[in-house]
């Protein structure tokens, strides 16, 4: 075997092993997604069609989905064997976007609820896009629909962008998780 077979075969194994990492990232976060698309169902429908009780439904789901993604994480980094010091940064970086959500929302939802929700949807779009970058190009795929979604319901059917969050937005996040987790 010359230098460049070598080479080549080396290249062949570190794709493998990229690949093999993508997969078993997508099907890590399958059921996260598919959960919070759940949670996004249940938010933006409860506060679509205003229910008794809204708000306490909404904070209910984003606390059990927050939760299954916590655990989740801490079930792979065990898994993974990941030093303690990367399970510190992960759950550090977590808890930073999370008080930058809560921080925006006290910010904008008094003004405007359905605009408080469609920035904290743009938000969860543009950062799936940028994760996929490291995660996989399908979770980038995920970013760019829900980005999508974000701006035709807030273009087309304002009045309605709850109502179309709910079923259509976490519909895709649904789906994308049933996607993933089968890869």
């Amino acid at each position: 075997m010359d230098r460049d077979e070598a080479q080549q075969a080396l290249d062949a194994i570190d794709l493998a092993r990229e690949r093999a990492l993508t997969l078993r990232n997508y099907a890590r976060s399958g059921p996260v997604f598919a959960v919070w698309g759940a949670a996004w169902f249940v938010i933006n429908l409860t506060a679509h069609f205003d229910l008794a009780y809204a708000s306490l439904f909404s904070a209910a789901a984003i606390a059990s989905a927050t939760a299954v993604s916590v655990i989740s994480g801490m079930v792979a980094g065990r898994r993974d064997g990941d030093p303690p010091a990367t399970r510190r940064r992960w759950n550090l970086g977590a808890a930073m976007i999370v008080f930058a959500i809560l921080g925006l929302l006290v910010l904008v939802a008094p003004a405007d609820r359905v605009q408080a929700n469609a920035v904290i949807s743009w938000l969860v779009a543009s950062a799936y896009a940028i994760a996929g970058l490291w995660f996989g190009v399908r979770i980038s795929l995920l970013g760019v629909v829900l980005a999508a979604v974000v701006l035709g319901a807030w273009f087309l059917a304002r009045e309605s962008f709850e109502l179309v969050m709910g079923v259509v937005g976490g519909g895709v996040l649904v789906t994308t998780g049933f996607w993933l987790w089968r890869s």
